[in-house]
């Protein structure tokens, strides 16, 4: 839906809303400049709980301007530690909205290797569990589960970033770092704390085109497919 220019965007998992999704604006507003051809070097979108966001076309790369997550300690959950089964140096916490927890392993082969018990990991954590490591090429390496939000392991995560770049610009120093998501898909983006805000940067490409038809109801409006 476009309004004076700017977009509304909201992003789901298959079983519920979440209050934000980096890939997917990445995604979105990569279809919207390149194949669409709406814009001029940005496109702005309006978001339920992240208020506007823009994403800036520069080259190859699509950067994202995303609120920083300002976090603190927090407990290491044992439960948890068990179904990753590795060892957990520390974890941290959303100060507030708490629906991610970054989990810090010894190393970027035990973020890697990683193993975990996903249904063991569902019924341990409400949220969103990142792992996360020192890297060996890139600043840091992650990777992200979610099953209690219906997604067994995201591929890249920008929403994750907004945690994880505060988190290691604060253990390394410095505010522009290298990251790599180390799923089986994996991605590479680059980070830039500035403040209160992270900007991401990474590529999109379009790998298939198709139409979607489908019966509007009445009764189904957004707010339904909220839950």
């Amino acid at each position: 839906m476009q309004s004076e220019g700017v977009y509304e965007l909201r992003w789901f998992t298959p079983v519920v809303e979440v209050p934000l999704c980096g890939h997917a604006t990445l995604a979105a507003a990569h279809v919207l400049a390149r194949e669409l051809g709406t814009s001029d070097g940005s496109v702005q979108f309006n978001t339920r709980f992240r208020g506007e966001l823009v994403a800036r076309i520069a080259g190859d790369l699509i950067a994202i301007n995303l609120p920083a997550v300002v976090f603190e300690e927090h407990p290491v959950e044992q439960a948890v530690a068990r179904a990753l089964g590795a060892r957990v140096l520390s974890a941290a916490r959303p100060s507030a909205d708490p629906w991610q927890i970054l989990y810090e392993l010894e190393s970027e082969e035990s973020v890697r290797t990683l193993a975990p018990d996903i249904t063991a990991l569902a019924d341990a954590a409400e949220h969103c569990v990142i792992v996360t490591a020192l890297g060996h090429e890139v600043d840091f390496v992650s990777r992200m589960f979610g099953p209690h939000y219906g997604v067994d392991e995201d591929p890249v995560t920008g929403s994750a970033h907004c945690l994880l770049a505060p988190f290691w610009s604060e253990r390394l120093g410095k505010t522009t770092l290298s990251a790599w998501q180390c799923s089986a898909r994996g991605g590479q983006l680059s980070c830039h704390v500035q403040d209160d805000r992270v900007e991401l940067a990474g590529q999109a490409v379009t790998f298939a085109v198709g139409e979607v038809v489908a019966p509007i109801s009445q009764s189904a409006g957004p707010d339904k497919l909220a839950g």
